[in-house]
């Protein structure tokens, strides 16, 4: 009888009936570090606000359109929530996009990069495949180019806070390793040295590049 029950103690202790099922790589959350190529499309178009007129109006111009393919690099933390998961991410994307003079042949705006913070809210729609909107807010470092008394140039170097928001899907086609492409865009104007020029800006870059997970 008590070889019995050493028996009986034995089969129950067995690390085969006592074992847990490991979570799966994917649900774990991770920091993330990623690469992207990058094209940025701008499209920029001027005003110019006549002061002297009753009513301030503001004389637009055609919109000018530039593009530039460039990278991008990105980190951050996923949080899994079952197949919810939030990710706040920092990055820096060198955009260097720039337009022609509205007035001659030139180079009035350079954007030259931008980098800042957002936040991807996604759902895993099956094991490796998800979804994701973002949003979030940048700093753009841009330059101004205009002539000056139709002699030389003058330039003015600065930066504009904007948001951003976009959308997005990647593939984990390994435990650390997965495959991104994003669509983002934002919005913002841009006032010249000069007095009563500016310009506004719709800024869109499309994104694909890998990430790491560690």
């Amino acid at each position: 009888m008590k070889k019995a029950s050493l028996q009986l103690m034995q089969i129950f202790n067995s690390p085969k009936l006592v074992e847990t099922k490991k979570p799966e790589q994917s649900s774990k959350n991770k920091f993330y570090i990623g690469i992207d190529g990058m094209r940025s499309s701008a499209r920029h178009q001027y005003h110019f606000i006549a002061n002297d007129t009753p009513a301030n109006n503001t004389i637009g111009t055609p919109a000018k359109r530039s593009s530039n393919y460039n990278a991008s690099i990105n980190l951050g933390y996923r949080l899994n929530f079952n197949k919810f998961f939030i990710a706040p991410e920092i990055f820096y994307d060198n955009l260097q996009s720039s337009t022609e003079d509205f007035f001659i042949q030139g180079d009035p705006i350079n954007l030259n990069y931008r980098y800042g913070a957002k936040l991807n809210l996604g759902y895993n729609i099956f094991s490796k495949f998800n979804l994701f909107t973002t949003i979030g807010l940048t700093n753009i470092s841009y330059k101004t180019k205009f002539i000056s008394d139709l002699e030389y140039y003058k330039s003015s170097s600065s930066s504009k806070i904007a948001p951003i928001y976009g959308v997005g899907a990647s593939y984990d086609f390994t435990k650390n390793w997965s495959i991104k492409g994003s669509y983002e865009q934002q919005q913002f104007n841009i006032r010249y040295a000069f007095e009563g020029l500016r310009s506004s800006v719709m800024l869109k870059t499309t994104k694909l590049g890998f990430a790491y997970k560690f």
